[in-house]
């Protein structure tokens, strides 16, 4: 015995550096997840817009209130509900149906993506068949619930499916089939803990973040740019016109977008059909419930993982409080199921690994087929689906050895017809991509899909340097380090229509420790070339609040981009990238695995592993195919924050610093709850900067709009977008039924009868080139007697091919209205002489 016992301590002495330097390592990381709030604190001011920053966005709340229901009709918030309850109705019945046995707050939140996708897919095929009618919806509606409500009752207290992969169910399994899915652990709070206080303040913060989310999506008009021309004006369309409008061709707007999967708007258009009466408020209430629903998968799949109600709640709250997540949950657009559906998928794979009964390999397979109706991107689900599968086996031990099991599992016909089912659900909206426009992925990829139909690349070129100029994603910063890195002494100016692309992936590399972190100078001394800052700099950037909107002094280091990091922080820089570094070296200390909590070693692996990946190939899309724009991968949240909770639960279980880091990292993450999180949900984004209107100022950090619920849509629109309102509102008070021509593209604060003709459809292309009043007889020949004149047309410089500057020098276009910098025009003959106008009357 004594020899035993001097063995173990002769190990323990050898495993003492190796504890102590995972102990530094911790603090090391905990002490980064403490200064990244920190400095987004201090750095991210201007975005509150108010000298006393975080307490005077609360203060607001103390303002007066005034309410009204001018955007809320009860009756329409009825409707919204009744499709919701539909939905996730239809969801319950068929995880039951699959013998899923989850907690009643789990099935509901899991129901939501399920019952939205496969009803949606069905209402899409009757949608292409030209079939959308208020008899014919209801109609399936009646049919699905009604089938999915006979399989139910069918399985219900019938003996469980044979678990995965085996020929019977082991005990394990069908107890867990009869007693319902919990966490193997529930571990329970000491009385007035810390952790448990921590657990109550945590959800209390959740709840208000989302109340305060349901609050801007519900109370206030939709001002998302995107969601005005796809998600709620091609749901508008869809819903008038029974049946998908159908455009293809590379024309920036509703061309690309018109074939782009369309889930979500279809959802809006089937909603407003079964009542016969269009209203967005059914996607705008979509969009937060399923903000709702993934936080609460967040929080399922991380207290599966690790057993533990503490870090579960920290990281739904971390997740909740990422001013991205917050601004898409808000938004009436498809990123907010985006997000929910990939938090769904590593669910559906935590509840397989743990129950492997075939319902949950069914519902992790279903997911990525419905993720495809939502937009292209979600496609690459599929890899990380066969990486869960692959890990399933080799976890599992089907077979008892890798490669047999991975032959057994290959040779099931259960398997592949699940997978094959799935694949043909998720096809249907590419297959009808290529029979109508030669291409599934209409319109990107015209080099591999050379019959695609309209394809114009000079106007995709000239699209991508539109989307460059007008994006936040890492592609601005790395022309920059481009600058840096060929000594051009200047930054390029990115408005100059000479502009050209040159940055490399090794550009955006450089450029990620700031594009994530948020925090990097320059260096320019004497008039001299601009360098890249050194470290010492970016340390003394982190102690200290730089202004720059100040002229940087001789020598003086400066900011030299206008950073877009607080989008995605403080989840990513602050805990993901930790957490990575925590998970690849805090096994080292103990085989045991983070405490206690052995049982759900292979669940734990397999989801951090996969939704790693994840990540990383979301990441890879940015870095290699599209640096355009953060919201492309905003459903990295999810994913992301299971892996952050790596962070907390190295603290929390293996280091002996753990009292001390642990507790920690909670005050920390209350903190960002606070702010950005509480803070931000209240400003929201749909009013994104202070504005006077009639005299009055509302101001996001003043809680001004906040604080007037049913506020007129005028009056918010006004708020938000300026002088573009009035443009609008002439045009559809004046003009009604009328062709215009223009670069605006935000179809749905137009009337249905004014039609958008843009610059570079494929018809307008035919007049490219042609003398200045051919193109004016071509134009008056298809009706075409208006032409709105905006900002944003001279982003896309290939609109300049049409010669419209060219036709106002020649007299031929009569103006109408300006307002700010929108021109509204008439277009005139060559033998029409056009008044003088009034300069007084073009103002409105």
């Amino acid at each position: 015995m004594d020899h035993l016992h001097d063995s173990e301590k002769r190990i323990r002495r050898a495993m003492r550096p190796v504890a102590v330097t995972l102990g530094v390592m911790a603090s090391l990381l905990v002490l980064w997840a403490v200064l990244t709030w920190i400095y987004f604190v201090r750095t991210n001011h201007h975005l509150i817009h108010n000298e006393h920053q975080l307490l005077g966005v609360f203060s607001g709340l103390l303002g007066s209130y005034r309410f009204s229901l001018a955007q809320t009709p009860p009756f329409a918030v009825l409707q919204a509900l009744i499709a919701a309850s539909m939905t996730i109705g239809f969801g319950v019945m068929i995880l039951r149906a699959l013998d899923l046995r989850l907690p009643w707050f789990a099935e509901l939140t899991l129901a939501w993506p399920v019952g939205f996708g496969v009803s949606g897919i069905a209402f899409e095929l009757l949608t292409m068949a030209r079939l959308l009618y208020p008899v014919t919806a209801w109609i399936l509606w009646f049919a699905m619930l009604g089938g999915a409500w006979w399989a139910m009752r069918w399985r219900h207290g019938r003996p469980p499916w044979s678990s995965l992969f085996r020929e019977t169910p082991s005990s394990a399994v069908r107890q867990i089939w009869v007693e319902g899915l919990t966490s193997w652990s529930e571990p329970k709070f000491k009385p007035f803990s810390f952790e448990k206080s921590f657990w109550w303040i945590a959800i209390v913060l959740v709840v208000l973040i989302n109340c305060a989310i349901f609050w801007h999506a519900v109370f206030f008009p939709e001002t998302y740019w995107d969601s005005l021309i796809l998600y709620l004006g091609y749901g508008r369309m869809t819903f008038l016109q029974h049946a998908f409008p159908f455009k293809a061709e590379a024309q920036v707007g509703i061309g690309l977008g018109a074939n782009y999967p369309h889930l979500f708007s279809t959802y809006g258009a089937v909603s407003s059909t079964l009542f016969n009466s269009w209203s967005d408020l059914h996607q705008r209430l979509a969009a937060p419930l399923a903000g709702v629903a993934s936080c609460a998968l967040v929080y399922f799949t991380t207290r599966e993982i690790w057993g533990s109600h503490s870090i579960a709640a920290a990281t739904m709250l971390l997740f909740r409080s990422v001013p991205n997540g917050i601004a898409y949950n808000t938004w009436a657009s498809d990123y907010a199921f985006a997000i929910l559906f990939c938090i769904a998928f590593v669910y559906a794979l935590a509840i397989l690994m743990k129950t492997r009964l075939p319902g949950a390999f069914v519902v992790y397979t279903l997911i990525p087929a419905i993720g495809m109706h939502l937009n292209y991107l979600m496609g690459i689900l599929w890899v990380p689906w066969l990486f869960g599968v692959l890990l399933y086996i080799r976890r599992t031990n089907i077979g008892k050895s890798f490669f047999k099991g991975l032959r057994h599992v290959f040779t099931m016909r259960f398997f592949w017809a699940v997978f094959l089912v799935c694949i043909a659900l998720s096809s249907t909206w590419y297959i009808r991509n290529w029979v109508l426009t030669g291409n599934p992925v209409y319109s990107f990829f015209p080099e591999i899909f050379t019959k695609s139909t309209r394809m114009n690349t000079e106007v995709l070129r000239s699209a991508e340097l539109e989307w460059f100029r007008n994006g936040d994603g890492i592609g601005k910063l790395a022309e920059r380090y481009y600058d840096i890195d060929n000594d051009l002494g200047e930054f390029r100016d990115f408005e100059d229509d000479d502009f050209q692309r040159q940055a490399t992936l090794k550009h955006r590399l450089q450029a990620s420790f700031n594009f994530w972190n948020g925090f990097e100078v320059a260096f320019r001394r004497n008039d001299g070339p601009i360098i890249a800052g050194s470290w010492i700099g970016r340390i003394k950037h982190l102690l200290k609040v730089w202004d720059s909107d100040t002229e940087p002094e001789e020598g003086e280091e400066i900011l030299f981009y206008g950073k877009q990091s607080w989008k995605m922080n403080p989840l990513l820089a602050g805990f993901f990238f930790p957490a990575i570094i925590a998970l690849l070296y805090f096994p080292m200390i103990s085989r045991e695995e983070f405490g206690e909590y052995n049982k759900t070693r292979d669940v734990r692996i397999v989801v951090l592993w996969t939704s790693g990946l994840l990540c990383l190939l979301l990441l890879a899309y940015m870095y290699l195919l599209a640096d355009f724009y953060l919201y492309q991968i905003i459903g990295i949240l999810g994913p992301a924050a299971v892996v952050s909770s790596g962070l907390l639960a190295c603290c929390h279980y293996q280091s002996k610093l753990g009292k001390v880091l642990f507790p920690t990292l909670l005050v920390v993450v209350l903190l960002q709850g606070i702010l950005p999180g509480l803070a931000f949900a209240l400003m929201n984004f749909k009013l994104t900067h202070p504005q006077v209107l009639y005299g009055q100022l509302y101001a996001p950090s003043n809680l001004d709009a906040f604080r007037q619920p049913g506020m007129e849509s005028e009056v918010f629109l006004r708020l938000q977008f300026g002088d573009d309102y009035d443009i609008w509102e002439y045009v559809n008070d004046e003009l009604g039924e009328v062709k215009l021509l223009t670069h605006e593209n935000r179809h749905y604060v137009f009337d249905p009868e004014v039609s958008l003709v843009h610059l570079d459809d494929w018809d307008i292309q035919q007049a490219w080139g042609l003398p200045t009043e051919e193109v004016v007889e071509y134009l008056l020949e298809r009706d075409i007697h208006y032409y709105l004149r905006t900002p944003n047309e001279f982003r896309h410089k290939i609109n300049a091919r049409l010669g419209m500057e060219g036709i106002r020098r020649a007299g031929l276009l009569e103006p109408v209205l300006s307002s700010g910098d929108n021109h509204l025009y008439r277009i005139v003959s060559p033998e029409e002489t056009p008044p003088t106008p009034n300069p007084g009357e073009l103002k409105r």
